[in-house]
Parts: C-alpha cells; sequence; structure tokens
C-alpha cells in the first residue's frame, strides 16, 4: 500500500450522518486526521463522505474492520479513497 492511501471514501451513510460521527466511528480503530461528509442544500448527509487517517496501517485496518460495519443500523461501505493525492484531496474538517 503507498503512502497516499491514508484518506478512506465511506458510502450508504444515513441522511443524519455527520463528521463528528464518522470521527467516533472511525476512532475506534485509529487516529482520525480529518472526516467530511457531503451536505446538500437542507444540510442532510448525501450518503458519502472521506476519512483520513493518521497511517497507512490504520487506514487499512479501518477498512477490514469497518466495512459492512453499521453507522444508524446502515451498513456502511469503506473503500480506499484513489481520487486523489491524500489528505490534500478532500476539504479539511476539524477532527479534534
Amino acid at each position: 500500500m503507498s503512502r497516499g492511501m491514508y484518506g478512506l471514501q465511506v458510502s450508504n451513510l444515513h441522511w443524519e450522518a455527520d463528521w463528528r460521527m464518522l470521527k467516533v466511528h472511525f476512532g475506534t480503530v485509529g487516529e482520525v486526521k480529518s472526516a467530511n461528509v457531503v451536505m446538500d442544500e437542507h444540510g442532510r448527509s448525501k450518503g458519502f463522505g472521506f476519512v483520513v487517517m493518521g497511517s497507512v496501517e490504520e487506514a487499512k485496518k479501518a477498512v477490514e474492520t469497518l466495512n459492512g460495519s453499521k453507522l444508524f443500523d446502515r451498513p456502511i461501505v469503506v473503500a480506499y479513497d484513489l481520487e486523489g493525492p491524500g489528505e490534500s484531496s478532500r476539504p479539511f474538517s476539524p477532527a479534534s
């Protein structure tokens, strides 16, 4: 796995999901550098978001452990974000 695979795509999110929920959920497997849920004009989740983990190992653990896990009783899909060069590829949301 290359250094650029810290970023993860998360899909099948409930419309009430926000970045804080992703931070808590992904924080169970490692350090979350940033978390972002894409929102519509009404402030509801569009059903997907992005998480940047603290290391390649933590990103791998997140995919292996959290893919298919439930958030708001919905199984989420977690995959590597291969579209961008890592942390700078997505808008930053404070994860602290």
